[in-house]
């Protein structure tokens, strides 16, 4: 259990204990309080007691995690997050607020709603739950995901509309903070590529470049030579990058599909590659990318 796990249950324990004395003092048969006594100064002091819980619960939370939400009786928070921004992997924790284990055979209602294809915001989107992608651990649901995006996102959003057998509505948004990158911006080539911009990472990276029509464009003809049809198809991508002194730290091969047609006589592809989680690029070591024959040097971003 990490340190910031030990720290939270510590916190919930001590809330815990704060609950069973309000809980003690509002418990069993309501006493008969004659008209003459003035009972504002209990209510007043229990309201205050509740709200000081409540607080300390807020903060501890915003604390202990990237970013959280409650809604005074659930909570959910990013546990844990790896993003470049074209590429997020993030855990999500959900449980209560009053320490109570939830229960282990219930699968929360919900899950991520940004990036969204239909949010019009973006021009691919792929979202998955990734390996192990839920479990129980410490009295709380923990469900893992991965989502990819062209262009990058900046924030991701979650929404859960049942817990613990519970309606409620918690929704949860983050901004995550980059790990260091190397970019490229906007290059053309003789051979008639266009490159729109180059990001790679230390577990994934995006090359988004223009072809001329006539390479992406496979054309039908008759046996008289005559053109009679014509389909964008795949286009194959040899990618290589390469260190300070010119030697390759990895290589990635495929074929991508055409994403678009937004700049006249081009057509665009994107084409995502990634990095094992135990076998990370050493983006500290890149110096230049070699996309289909074109060299592209990088630069770190932020400089």
């Amino acid at each position: 259990m990490t340190e910031r796990l030990k720290g939270w249950k510590t916190v919930i324990l001590g809330l815990m204990a704060a609950g069973v004395m309000v809980s003690l003092v509002g418990c069993g048969e309501t006493p008969q309080t004659p008209e003459s006594v003035d009972t504002s100064i209990h209510s007043e002091s229990a309201s205050s007691q509740e709200s000081s819980v409540s607080s300390q619960t807020a903060d501890t939370l915003e604390e202990s995690y990237a970013a959280a939400v409650d809604d005074g009786t659930f909570y959910a928070a990013i546990d844990d997050y790896y993003s470049d921004t074209h590429y997020t992997e993030v855990t999500v924790r959900l449980g209560r607020l009053d320490g109570e284990p939830v229960d282990d055979d219930y699968k929360p209602v919900g899950g991520l709603i940004e990036p969204a294809f239909d949010s019009g915001l973006f021009d691919e989107v792929s979202t998955a739950k990734n390996g192990d992608s839920h479990w129980y651990e410490d009295g709380a649901y923990f469900i893992h995901y991965f989502v990819y995006t062209t262009p990058a996102h900046a924030q991701l959003s979650f929404c859960y509309t049942d817990v613990d057998w519970t309606p409620t509505e918690l929704n949860l948004s983050f901004t995550p903070q980059p790990v260091p990158c190397k970019t490229a911006g906007e290059m053309k080539f003789d051979g008639g590529m266009i490159l729109d911009s180059v990001m790679t990472a230390e577990r994934s990276g995006i090359a988004i470049f223009y072809l001329p029509e006539e390479q992406a464009v496979t054309y039908e003809t008759d046996e008289n030579g005559e053109v009679t049809g014509s389909h964008l198809g795949a286009v194959s991508v040899q990618l290589s990058i390469l260190d300070g002194d010119g030697g390759v730290l990895c290589e990635k091969e495929g074929r991508v599909g055409s994403s678009g047609n937004d700049r006249e006589g081009y057509c665009r592809y994107a084409y995502h590659f990634f990095f094992d989680e135990n076998d990370p690029l050493p983006v500290d070591e890149v110096s230049t990318l070699v996309l289909n024959g074109n060299e592209i040097p990088l630069t770190e971003y932020p400089e």
